[in-house]
């Protein structure tokens, strides 16, 4: 009788470890899940800053093409003008590229997180 209760506390235990490491595998399995949602998402928020960063350039250019007067102004107006459009331009690409690069650290740091993960 001492035996088979041995055996079957053996039993009890070895299943309790079992349903603990399903519990963690299903934990894992589900957190992994989350991060590569995540990084899918950063992904997809790195594609439109793209093609922010493109139509912010071909802003640029239409403005730029826009106000070249027809009448010729003076080379200094000239000078000017575009150095005020290109510094204001400079400054948005500026901005884009600085949200651009932090998201994509972002999305680095959860790749790593789901390699780590795995």
């Amino acid at each position: 009788a001492m035996i088979e209760q041995d055996m079957a506390e053996a039993s009890n235990q070895t299943q309790e470890l079992l349903r603990i490491q399903a519990e963690r595998a299903k934990a894992e399995e589900e957190k992994r899940a989350r991060v590569e949602e995540e990084a899918s998402k950063r992904q997809s928020e790195m594609e439109a800053l793209k093609v922010q960063l493109q139509q912010a350039n071909d802003e640029k250019d239409a403005v730029v093409k826009a106000n070249t007067p027809k009448v010729p102004a003076s080379p200094e107006e000239l000078r000017a003008d575009k150095e005020k459009l290109l510094s204001e331009f400079e400054a948005r690409r500026k901005e884009l590229e600085l949200h651009q690069r932090v998201e994509q650290d972002k999305q680095e740091r959860m790749l790593q997180e789901l390699l780590e993960a795995k």
